[in-house]
């Protein structure tokens, strides 16, 4: 197998999925626009999983209140600002998902470069993977998010962003399109929303989803991933079994 790097979503991946008994963005997402008069059921703030949330808020604003413009900007900006001080304000209860650290330390054993990915805005991202101990040596080497890289998913510019910081693309690539000089078979990529398959299946990357946030197997297998495991724990094994032992390198 010629896997070189992994990107990895972060909340309900490598990233406990429950604060106090509720998943971590719903949460912030609830905190945010209740104050504005803003419902939102839990269906519907699940489908918003995976996104950049920059341009959830925004999407929201513009489908509940009418904003367009200069003021869906303003207001975009004021509340996903809000949204970042909610996710600061959970990050003590913050902690990996089980076998999240062991299957980074199996990846990087066998030198494969591990990139965490997220729809979080940068600070709350790289916040999020200190208080639960995920960039700690022999752990992942980088954060990434959309805000960082340009774009988020289903697009590929995380993945993109994160291959440039391990030298495997050029600088001034443009990461909002894939390389057609770069074989992208050679990336993991592994999360637990539909935005997180439908960006690895475009990639060509090697997509595995995992049930561990808020979406079902049954959801995750409906939007086309070729294999959906439990938990990122079982990411070694599965690695293993599929290409043979060793193989992985």
């Amino acid at each position: 197998m010629k896997i070189k790097a992994a990107v990895l979503d972060m909340a309900g991946t490598t990233i406990a999925d429950e604060i106090g008994g509720r998943p971590f963005v719903l949460s912030a997402y609830s905190r945010t626009f209740a104050p504005e008069g803003i419902e939102l059921s839990p269906g519907e703030l699940n489908e918003f999983r995976g996104l950049d949330k920059g341009q959830v808020v925004r999407d929201v604003l513009a489908a509940r209140k009418g904003l367009k413009g200069g003021a869906l900007d303003s207001e975009g900006a004021r509340l996903l600002d809000r949204f970042g001080k909610c996710c600061l304000e959970l990050l003590d209860e913050v902690r990996p998902a089980d076998g999240a650290r062991e299957a980074i330390g199996w990846l990087k054993g066998r030198g494969i470069l591990v990139s965490l990915a997220s729809g979080l805005p940068q600070e709350i991202a790289a916040a999020m993977a200190r208080a639960a101990g995920l960039d700690s040596a022999g752990l992942a080497d980088y954060v990434t998010t959309a805000e960082r890289a340009g774009g988020g998913r289903p697009g590929p510019e995380m993945i993109n962003d994160a291959l440039v910081r391990f030298g495997m693309l050029n600088e001034d690539v443009n990461r909002s399109r894939l390389s057609p000089d770069f074989d992208y078979g050679r990336v993991l990529k592994v999360g637990d929303t539909p935005a997180d398959v439908r960006e690895g299946l475009a990639a060509g990357a090697v997509t595995v989803a995992v049930s561990s946030g808020t979406h079902s197997a049954e959801r995750l297998r409906e939007e086309g991933a070729p294999a959906v495991l439990s938990s990122i724990g079982k990411i070694p094994a599965f690695l293993e079994s599929k290409f043979l032992a060793g193989g992985v390198d």
